[in-house]
C-alpha cells in the first residue's frame, strides 16, 4: 500500500449544515485608527541630548509621545521609527498603552536591552525622521534638519498640526 500524496487527499470537513465542505474565505475588516491618530502624536524629541535630561546618569536621545485624548490608547502593534522606509523599526510590546493626558518618553539609545522605553535606534542630530505608525501603517512622519545639542524639536502647543519649533532643553514629560 502506498500513502496518498497531497494531490489525492480530499478535504471532507464541513463548515456547517448544508455546506459543500469548502470553507468560505472571509476578509478581515479594514482597521481604522483615525481617532487614535488624532489623539496620539510625537509631541517632542531631542536628537542631541548632551546634558539636558539624564536617566540613571545617561543622556540618551528621546522621543515624547502625548495622548491628548480622553481615553487610554493601547499601543499593541503600533511602531516608532527613525526611517519612514522602515516603519516598524520598533513595535511596542503587547500590553503597552498611553493613558489619557499622559506624556511618555521613549529613549533612542539604540539598545532595547537597557530597559523599558528604550528603542533599537538613535536619532541623527544632523537630521532625519521620526515616525509614529498605527498597526495598519497609517501614521505621521516628521522630517527634521540638524539640531544643536540640548535643543528639542517640539510642537508649539501639544499635538498641534504643522507647528514645530525648537526649544532649549525641551519639556520632556510635560506640556510644551
Amino acid at each position: 500500500d502506498t500513502l496518498p500524496t497531497e494531490d489525492t487527499i480530499e478535504d471532507t470537513s464541513s463548515t456547517g449544515p448544508g455546506d459543500s465542505g469548502t470553507p468560505e474565505t472571509v476578509e478581515p475588516p479594514e482597521l481604522d485608527f483615525g481617532a487614535e491618530l488624532d489623539a496620539l502624536c510625537v509631541n517632542e524629541f531631542m536628537p542631541g541630548n548632551a546634558f539636558s535630561y539624564a536617566v540613571d546618569g545617561s543622556y540618551w536621545d528621546w522621543i515624547e509621545l502625548y495622548n491628548q485624548g480622553a481615553v487610554p490608547i493601547p499601543l499593541d502593534g503600533w511602531s516608532l521609527t527613525d526611517d519612514e522606509d522602515s516603519p516598524t523599526a520598533f513595535v511596542f510590546p503587547a500590553g503597552t498603552q498611553i493613558e489619557a493626558g499622559a506624556y511618555v518618553l521613549w529613549f533612542a539609545s539604540g539598545d532595547v536591552a537597557l530597559g523599558p522605553n528604550h528603542l533599537p535606534f538613535s536619532l541623527d542630530q544632523d537630521g532625519e525622521q521620526v515616525g509614529l505608525f498605527a498597526p495598519n501603517l497609517d501614521g505621521e512622519v516628521v522630517d527634521f534638519d540638524a539640531i544643536t545639542d540640548d535643543v528639542a524639536a517640539l510642537r508649539s502647543s501639544d499635538c498641534c498640526v504643522d507647528c514645530w519649533v525648537t526649544g532649549w532643553t525641551g519639556t520632556p514629560g510635560a506640556s510644551n
